[in-house]
């Protein structure tokens, strides 16, 4: 279990700043509890988390998503016993803005889906339906939680092999100078592109 934010994923410490918005974030510790049944929880606090700037304005990609991060929870359901995976035994929460509060907890696939994908592809499968045909539980994950999953990807991708190089679809639209968009994860920001591209998928229960 990761004892400090630097562990859990150093992109939420240091400054990352961009033209709307500049936040210098803390390397704090984790706090820590079991409950009486024996869950292990973690919670790690960025104090100088910030509110939603227009986010579905018009020009917004780009925009990094650590200062968006006011608290992430890690719970392992049965402590130091096994298997000690994601999706099974250990699972995250994550809470943004400080005012309007969003929450995700997604329960992401095992992996990433191979090969790449569009939102409103001129043929074959969409990303949305690749989802579904790798399991019929399984959805395109909105943007609040790619960002969950952004902030935790050393948990569901230890060798970082997907995260953070590649660029990751979410099911949330954006209209950009009037035009429809769809919002990504790439590295540590959240970007906006035309549906047409193509981009990863990780896949995720509710």
């Amino acid at each position: 279990m990761p004892a400090t934010m630097q562990e859990l994923n150093s992109d939420m410490v240091g400054a990352y700043s961009n033209s709307l918005n500049a936040v210098s974030l803390l390397d704090t510790k984790a706090a820590a509890f079991e409950t009486a049944n024996g869950e292990s929880v973690a919670v790690y606090y960025n104090p100088r988390c910030v509110g939603s700037f227009n986010e579905t304005g018009a020009g917004v990609g780009g925009v990094y998503y650590a200062n968006k991060v006011c608290a992430n929870f890690v719970y392992d359901l049965n402590g130091n016993k096994g298997p000690n995976t994601v999706g099974k035994d250990i699972g995250f929460m994550t809470a943004m803005y400080p005012s309007d509060v969003k929450v995700a907890a997604p329960i992401p696939a095992m992996s990433a889906l191979s090969g790449t994908y569009q939102i409103t592809p001129s043929s074959g499968v969409s990303a949305s339906a690749a989802c579904t045909q790798y399991d019929s539980e399984y959805k395109l994950p909105n943007i609040d939680e790619l960002i969950a999953m952004g902030v935790n990807k050393k948990l569901i991708d230890g060798d970082l092999s997907y995260f953070p190089m590649k660029s990751f679809w979410s099911a949330s639209k954006i209209y950009d100078y009037g035009v429809p968009q769809q919002w990504d994860l790439i590295n540590y920001m959240i970007d906006n592109h035309e549906p047409t591209q193509n981009f990863y998928v990780w896949c995720v229960k509710r």
